[in-house]
């Protein structure tokens, strides 16, 4: 029998927290995302262990 889509939304979800996976939800005001664009696209940024941390 087929599963109902919020059966397969559950299995989704149970997956992605198994790989360790979490959703999170940011607000940020105008200002911060200016900031946030200007760190994303910096030059230097080249590596993805270049991630900063805040």
């Amino acid at each position: 029998m087929p599963k109902s889509p919020a059966e397969r939304k559950a299995a989704q979800r149970a997956r992605q927290s198994a790989a360790g996976e979490r959703k999170i939800e940011l607000v940020l005001d105008e200002q911060e995302q200016e900031m946030l664009a200007f760190l994303v696209n910096r030059a230097d940024w080249q590596r993805e262990d270049d991630i900063p941390i805040m």
